[in-house]
Formats: C-alpha cells, structure tokens, sequence
C-alpha cells in the first residue's frame, strides 16, 4: 500500500502545477486523485529475487476515455518535472481486473462496470 501511495503523489504533484482553464475541470480532476483510482502494479524480479526488474501496470479496463486523458495530463505534468534518466525507464503495462468504485462520478467510469 505504500507503493501506492507514493504514486499518488505523482498525479497529485501534476496536478497542483496544472494551469486549469476553469474551476469545473479542476474539480473533476481533483475527484480522481485517490487511491482507489490509480492502476494496480506488480513488481517483477530478476532471477536473484532481490532487483526489481521492472514495475507492471495494470491500466483500468472500466476507464473513460476522458477521465485517462485527464491522469495523463497530470502525469505529463509531473514528468516534466522528472530527470532525463527517470524518463528513460519502461513501464510495461498489462489489462486489470480491478473493478471501478461504487462512487465512481459517471463522466470517469464506463456505465456497464460500475459496481
């Protein structure tokens, strides 16, 4: 759960340098910035079980088009802010199974996944 929190920070970070073009889309935005809407992660190991070979991300099968266009850019954002070699690291991603919650606003989850 750590992990996760630590990558909350992440979209946080971008959206508070975020120029918003008005208060309506800043308030979506703040909307999704918990927990129980980022992606599941895996961490996959090399064969000593001790180095992390890289961080799988599962992406939200039950996401709208318009809320993902929304996280990626406040994670764009909070890339720029990011060293050359942070850039440079992969994330394969894989599909989740991890269902949309109950309080999911409509304009952010598929209507036929909601809970």
């Amino acid at each position: 759960m750590n992990r996760l929190r630590e990558k909350l920070k992440q979209p946080k970070k971008g959206f508070e340098l975020q120029e918003w073009q008005n208060e309506e889309d800043k308030e979506k935005a703040a909307t999704v910035l918990e927990l129980s809407y980022l992606s599941e992660e895996e961490s996959e190991f090399e064969d000593d079980e001790q180095t992390v070979k890289r961080i799988v991300v599962k992406p939200l099968w039950w996401e709208r088009k318009k809320m993902r266009k929304l996280k990626e850019k406040m994670m764009k954002r909070f890339s720029e802010t990011l060293s050359e070699k942070q850039k440079r690291l992969t994330i394969r991603r894989v599909y989740s199974v991890k269902d949309a919650p109950k309080d999911a606003p409509k304009w952010a989850a598929r209507a036929c996944y909601l809970v």
